[in-house]
C-alpha cells in the first residue's frame, strides 16, 4: 500500500517544484520516453512520502506499490 507522509497541499508543492526542474537539465529534450516516465513517477514518489520513496531503493519500493494500487483499481 502507498504510504502518505505529505498532505495533499504539500505534495503539490513538492511535485511542482521537481517538474519545474525541468527545462534546466541539460539535455532533456532528448530523454527517451521511459527515462520521462520514470522521472515523473518518482517526482510523484518523493513528493507523496520522501522519507519513504527517495532513492534508487525507494523508487523501486513505490513502483511495487503502485502496481499494486493499480491492480486493486
Amino acid at each position: 500500500m502507498i504510504k502518505q507522509e505529505n498532505n495533499i497541499e504539500e505534495a503539490v508543492k513538492v511535485l511542482q517544484s521537481y517538474i519545474n526542474t525541468y527545462p534546466h537539465q541539460a539535455g532533456y529534450k532528448g530523454y527517451a520516453l521511459s527515462t520521462y516516465i520514470d522521472d515523473i513517477l518518482y517526482g510523484l514518489a518523493i513528493s507523496i512520502n520522501p522519507d519513504r520513496y527517495s532513492f534508487t531503493n525507494g523508487y523501486h519500493k513505490f513502483k511495487l506499490e503502485l502496481k499494486e494500487y493499480l491492480e486493486e483499481q
